[in-house]
């Protein structure tokens, strides 16, 4: 192992093998030079059982393979200001795996056929920062994270145009995204998919899928939590939030706008809170629970949605302890609050809420539409307004409407 050397203002070229290799070696620097090679197998530039070395203003260049490796057993190499190309089907621009507290600051890494960051299984307690990440390919991903654990991405740019910008696979958990933007312009892909990650932590980031989903959330990833943050998408069929088979994640102070802004499928226990949510879709929902999910907690806040759909949509089967409070449902939906037939011993309770009704000469419009409810439901403390004027014409609106409906408690 090699230790404290420095290469600087220098170019260094192997085509079919390592650029830079660093094995057991510690506290070298590599400054204002670059390194290049064209090869499948070997990297640009790799660590091995290396430790506290800086790369800094330097471009790590691949054609065909790997642009940067950090393998085994490494633990607290810096890589800043710098420009990191991978090349090749599959290949990255930086992978990780096995080591530690590698951190990215100030650096640009781009991977037009393959992932453009892979953090590999217990690539740990790293660091993205102040960085653009890029990638192309439906089958490739922006940041790829998979048994990675406890890493912080921040202030950073992550872009797929044809995949997903941002996925965390199966066993990613405690990681942290802030500030970050994540995007995919991909038909049907999003910009941001946890798929078996659990505890992760977003905050004040944007996840945008002008064609896709702005965050899907799937396979048991649970215990998940985005806070301050923007979801959107402008597909015509998809939602912004997608909540599929997931357990006790949470939504808080966020902005969430789609064709149907929040589908939850399948899903126990999750909480929307103090967010605003908007369907795009003239028939679309501000929020769906169907699948036979298992509880919802959606509290304090902002709901409109599609002329000829529903604020809040609560469909056939689900199950578990349903909570609407303190919300406020805006006047542009057909329904504001629409509950179907529910399993036996779901508990729905529709309290304190701000429910103001649209008004429309084309068709019947409820502020709470029930039908079919035999579970009973706790309707209490609610404000049901009609504020502007209009002519309903041959039509009726309806503050509270129910059907084939049995134990209802309403207060």
């Amino acid at each position: 192992g090699a230790s404290s050397n420095t290469i600087s203002q220098s170019f260094l070229s192997n085509p079919d093998g390592y650029g830079a290799y660093l094995n057991q070696s510690s506290s070298n620097t590599i400054s204002l030079s670059t390194t290049s090679n064209g090869s499948a197998v070997y990297a640009s530039l790799y660590f091995l059982q290396s430790s506290s070395n800086t790369m800094s203003q330097t471009l790590f260049h691949n054609s065909a393979g790997t642009a940067a490796f950090v393998d085994v057993h490494s633990g607290n190499n810096l890589i800043s200001g710098s420009l990191l190309v991978g090349g090749g089907a599959g290949a990255a621009a930086l992978y990780v795996k096995g080591s530690s507290a590698t951190a990215v600051a100030q650096s640009f890494l781009s991977n037009a056929n393959g992932h453009a960051i892979f953090l590999d299984a217990n690539a740990s307690f790293g660091s993205i920062s102040q960085s653009t990440v890029t990638a192309a390919g439906s089958a490739y991903n922006g940041l790829y994270m998979k048994g990675a654990s406890s890493n912080t991405i921040s202030q950073s740019y992550i872009f797929n145009p044809t995949g997903t910008g941002l996925f965390m696979d199966i066993g990613s958990s405690s990681n942290t995204v802030s500030g970050t933007t994540m995007q995919s312009a991909g038909a049907s892909e999003a910009a941001l998919r946890l798929s078996g990650a659990f505890l992760n932590t977003f905050s004040q980031s944007v996840m945008k899928s002008p064609a896709g989903v702005g965050a899907k959330l799937e396979a048991s990833a649970n215990y998940n939590t985005i806070s301050q943050s923007t979801l959107t998408s402008s597909a015509s069929d998809l939602p912004a939030l997608s909540l599929s088979g997931v357990l006790s994640n949470t939504i808080t102070e966020s902005y969430i706008q789609g064709s149907t802004a929040a589908v939850i499928s399948g899903s126990t226990a999750t909480v929307v809170n103090a967010s605003v949510l908007v369907a795009t879709n003239t028939t679309g929902n501000a929020l769906a629970l169907l699948g036979g999910s298992s509880g919802l907690s959606l509290l304090g806040s902002v709901i409109s949605g599609g002329a000829h759909g529903r604020g809040v949509f609560i469909a056939a089967g689900n199950n578990g302890q349903i909570f609407l409070s303190t919300n406020t449902i805006n006047p542009s939906a057909q329904y504001g609050i629409f509950i179907a037939t529910q399993t036996a011993g779901t508990a729905v309770w529709i309290a304190s809420n701000t429910i103001i009704p649209a008004l429309s000469p084309a068709r019947d419009t409820f502020g709470v539409y029930i039908n079919g409810l035999a579970s009973g439901a706790t309707i209490q403390n609610n404000g049901i307004y009609y504020r502007s004027a209009g002519s309903m014409g041959a039509f009726t609106a309806y503050a509270v409407y129910a059907q084939s409906a049995s134990g209802l408690n309403l207060d």
